[in-house]
């Protein structure tokens, strides 16, 4: 579920496909809208923010709104201390070394490391003076740090053919060469050491200092329901930090393989029907994401009777993760993630200890950051339109902001809002808190009401008397 691209309900051909359209008085209207793709070019779906993903040389800035709320004050979160969420010795250098990306490194900041030990930092890379250069563009400052970390691996490259020697004279080698031979000695495991020279094994990480700070600004927004929710279902608070892992608390977050929203929860994990997502996903409405993750995650525990396993199966797959688990006989996570490394590609075998890395920094902002806040939540109320309303008339209850509508309702296609559609009765809603007593009243007025069923049972009979008279 680490992940999120274009899906059904948010792809307008995905969504086709799926066959959603049902009303043939409204096909060939839907069909148009389809059609036409010129809609998608300013939707502000960003890629998702995973930093598991493919080797990112620059992140995406992500824009939720900062100057909608004003900031308030962090607060400590009360994490249950469950024993699923204390860090294992075998992986603890692994869980630093995400700590150090998270808090350490920023944005403008790399590290070149090994993939099967990715506490091996092998080499720091910073593109400070790329950034700070006026005379370059965006376009020529991502090109000269994507040149910098080739020509940085090529050189570490040369090292490593050293080093993979059978013969290696210690006192020729640089500090850094020195640095990763006395790594695998420590080990007693001078063999790995050769197999290091290969260039799958390196991997370039970049730093999040800059954007976990971000993340845990938004985060004030929905956390606090968040947490409610998950007490409310059993699930340990320490998994609501998830959504630091998966997408910066970005709600525009989306993936190449589907995923959505700052869960980035899979289309297969919403029960929401085809012929509702042509307005609105679900996934990309924070609270309503959030009962959909607890049932993932409760699945999961309920799968592999472990909060730490169902962790790594909301990025795996429990189904998976239970599978691996018979067949290594052990739910020991430490041994899962150390001994047995083959058993996960290098997104799930470091998902569970990016969430402890997480769990640490945003548990102890204060110690990491100099300067940490919270945003107040956003001034709205949770409201489902009892009637039928015209994109405009949502676009002037926020002032004409369309970007407001925009982060107060995440989950409204850009179908809805690019072709000005009627938003239909029983969609959910986030309307402004100053003005919900007056948009409640006028949209109850303009309710149909409806005739008792013996009533309307006496209309129809009538109706077919007349239709039979006539003829």
């Amino acid at each position: 579920m680490l992940a999120a691209g274009l899906v059904a309900g948010s792809n307008p051909i995905a969504t086709a496909q799926s066959k959603f359209i049902s009303d043939p008085e409204t096909d060939e209207q839907f069909l148009g809208y389809l059609l036409d793709l010129s809609f998608l070019k300013d939707f502000p779906w960003n890629t998702s923010f995973s930093i598991l993903e493919d080797e990112k040389i620059k992140d995406e800035d992500f824009d939720n709104g900062a100057d909608y709320t004003p900031a308030r004050p962090w607060r400590k979160p009360k994490f249950s201390r469950h024993e699923d969420f204390i860090v294992p010795e075998a992986i603890r250098p692994i869980v630093e070394f995400w700590v150090d990306i998270y808090s350490k490194y920023s944005n403008n900041q790399g590290v070149l490391h090994d993939m099967e030990n990715p506490d091996l930092i092998l080499d720091v890379i910073d593109f400070n003076d790329i950034e700070s250069d006026p005379k370059q563009g965006p376009i020529r400052r991502e090109l000269n740090r994507k040149q910098r970390v080739k020509n940085r691996k090529s050189t570490l490259m040369r090292s490593l053919a050293k080093l993979a020697r059978k013969k290696v004279n210690f006192d020729k080698l640089s500090e850094n060469e020195k640095h990763i031979y006395n790594y695998f000695k420590s080990k007693n495991d001078l063999k790995e050491l050769r197999n290091l020279n290969k260039s799958d094994r390196i991997r370039f990480q970049l730093g999040q200092k800059d954007r976990m700070q971000t993340a845990i600004y938004y985060s004030g927004r929905y956390l606090e329901n968040i947490e409610k929710i998950f007490e409310e279902a059993g699930v340990p608070l320490e998994l609501s930090r998830l959504p630091f892992v998966e997408s910066s608390f970005n709600i525009f977050a989306y993936s190449k393989v589907g995923a959505s929203g700052i869960w980035q929860v899979m289309p297969s994990s919403s029960s929401q029907s085809n012929r509702t997502r042509v307005y609105f996903d679900l996934r990309n409405y924070p609270i309503p994401a959030t009962r959909m993750a607890t049932k993932v995650l409760r699945q999961g525990y309920k799968l592999t009777g472990s909060w730490s396993l169902a962790a790594i199966g909301y990025n795996h797959g429990p189904s998976g993760v239970r599978r691996k688990v018979e067949k290594l006989h052990t739910k020991n996570i430490g041994d899962l993630l150390s001994k047995h490394k083959k058993a996960f590609g290098f997104a799930s075998r470091n998902f569970y200890p990016c969430l402890l890395a997480v769990i640490e920094v945003e548990g102890h902002a204060k110690k990491y950051f100099k300067n940490v806040q919270w945003s107040e939540r956003l001034p709205s109320i949770s409201y489902t339109l009892p009637v039928g309303v015209k994109y405009e008339e949502l676009l002037n209850w926020y002032n004409g902001n369309n970007r407001k509508v925009q982060v107060y309702n995440p989950h409204l296609t850009p179908l809805v809002r690019k072709k000005k559609m009627i938003i239909p009765a029983g969609t959910p809603l986030e309307i402004p808190q100053n003005l919900a007593a007056n948009i409640q009243s006028e949209l109850e007025t303009r309710r149909i009401p409806r005739l008792p069923h013996a009533s309307r049972r006496k209309v129809v009979s009538n109706q077919s008397q007349i239709r039979k008279y006539q003829q």
